[in-house]
């Protein structure tokens, strides 16, 4: 049984190549990139679909995610070659935005850059466990904020790589005089769109999470008898499943409204109340089934570690209501 349970959540996480493959013919990693450089020109509403279905579907992975966020940093860096690979797959760009001890700071201060020298420590970069190059935000000689390319294997850098609470993988990274590439972008406004985007993005996967949790939650309710009659039939689970289905359409109309107008607030916004149904969906969901609906073995558990995983990606809720 073990056995099996770490075999679910390892394979909604997995790299494999009928997953590549599949998500390369589909050209999700080409959504955010302009057409003149082989893109769909989608905008952050266009990707929220295909995230949302990654999340009903327990696709659980990084490439596409990291394309949303760097892509948009690439393009208006003129780095067309650095985004043919990220379509093509041979490329996995990540974004190394937050540092030890200061939070969901988007502002940097303790990655240091001399030059195009980088020295300090970032942290929780999502996909940095397989990215092959980082664009990293730092503080340059003169306090302001920077953006720097620079790939995974260059001399100076040292990344620690490890699993995520929902399996997906991640990594802290250390520069030691690591030379980069300074991009030319007006670097605060850049970070804050990435972040947001990364917000936006993580809300765009929990809908299509917790609709799948609501979904197998109401179907468990309607199939499991106690007292001779199925549990759906119980008024107080009733009500609990009303409240998830109300919590989950709040967040949805959140996420819409940013999709339509995103600014920082409206962005905040729509994270707050991702959170907010994720713990109500995701708590639900789990105690609805019982004991086995914590376990690693059943479905209910992956969904409620994804959706626990995301309320801390991008700023919580706490964060975003500041």
């Amino acid at each position: 049984m073990l056995a099996h349970s770490a075999s679910r959540l390892a394979k909604a996480a997995q790299h494999g190549d009928a997953l590549d493959h599949a998500i390369h013919d589909a050209g999700f990693r080409a959504v955010t990139v302009s057409e003149k450089h082989s893109g769909f020109g989608g905008d952050m509403a266009d990707a929220s679909v295909i995230l949302e279905e990654f999340g009903r579907g327990d696709v659980c992975e990084t490439t596409v995610l990291n394309a949303v966020i760097c892509a948009p940093l690439l393009e208006a860096a003129g780095r067309a070659d650095l985004l043919d690979g990220i379509i093509a797959g041979t490329r996995h760009v990540a974004f190394a935005l937050y540092e030890p001890g200061h939070g969901y700071q988007t502002t940097p201060e303790a990655v240091r850059a001399e030059g195009t020298t980088l020295s300090g420590s970032k942290c929780a970069v999502i996909g940095g466990d397989d990215a092959s190059d980082f664009i990293v935000t730092a503080c340059d000689e003169i306090g302001a904020p920077a953006l720097f390319l620079l790939s995974a294997t260059a001399p100076g850098l040292t990344r620690h790589s490890y699993a995520m609470t929902d399996a997906r993988g991640a990594a802290d990274i250390r520069f030691e005089t690591a030379v980069a590439e300074r991009l030319d972008l007006d670097a605060a406004a850049q970070i804050r769109d990435a972040a947001d985007r990364g917000a936006l993005a993580v809300a765009s996967e929990a809908q299509g999470i917790m609709t799948a949790a609501l979904d197998i939650t109401i179907e468990h309710l309607k199939t499991r008898h106690q007292f001779g009659k199925p549990l759906s039939k119980f008024q107080v689970l009733q009500a609990r499943c009303a409240d998830m289905a109300i919590a989950l359409e709040q967040a949805r109309s959140g996420l819409m409204a940013a999709l339509d107008a995103p600014d920082p607030a409206s962005v905040s916004a729509a994270k707050v109340l991702s959170d907010k149904a994720a713990l109500i969906v995701g708590e639900g969901a789990v105690q609805l089934h019982g004991a086995i609906g914590i376990t690693e073995e059943h479905r209910i558990g992956l969904l409620f570690r994804r959706l626990t995983a995301g309320r801390s990606m991008f700023g919580d809720s706490r964060y975003h209501l500041t």
